[in-house]
């Protein structure tokens, strides 16, 4: 059984041997993402790095903003529960939680870029479900006696 494993295998260029190694996809793009930010630690400026992978700098931007957000909150990200284009609305929650708790909220409601704004800039106490809109109840009898004295008779 082990044959057809190492078949699959590739050379280490460093080391020259054979390496397995099993990440995930997410893992994977994680990877990469701290492999921008050290490239910029560096010295290289994103429009150089852009160049040199061949997408565009926004892109990497978009991903690097990632990184500064809470770990959960970037696995909500990976997993495609939410858009990328809502990263740099969390990164103005300083706090992790508030962090967790918009971007839960804004996953399971579906709720767009511009709704989440409107939650960060109210603050804390937009998380709270608004109340109930409350439609007024009329009682029929009631409904029936008010017309009567009005004059138009019962219906």
């Amino acid at each position: 059984m082990p044959a057809p494993l190492l078949a699959a295998c590739e050379t280490a260029p460093v080391t020259g041997r054979q390496q397995l190694m099993l990440v995930s996809e997410s893992e994977e793009r994680q990877m990469g993402e701290r492999a921008y930010s050290q490239l910029l630690d560096g010295g290289h400026t994103t429009a150089q790095l852009a160049r040199r992978v061949g997408v565009p700098a926004a892109r990497i931007k978009a991903r690097l903003n990632l990184l500064r957000l809470d770990e959960q909150v970037q696995w909500m990200f990976h997993r495609g529960d939410l858009p990328l284009t809502l990263a740099p609305v969390l990164l103005r929650v300083a706090d992790p939680l508030r962090q967790r708790q918009i971007a839960t909220m804004a996953a399971r409601r579906q709720l767009s870029v511009l709704e989440i704004e409107r939650i960060v800039e109210r603050g804390a106490g937009a998380l709270q479900a608004p109340p109930p809109k409350h439609r007024p109840r009329y009682d029929v009898t009631e409904a029936r006696m008010a017309r009567h004295a009005l004059g138009r008779g019962w219906p």
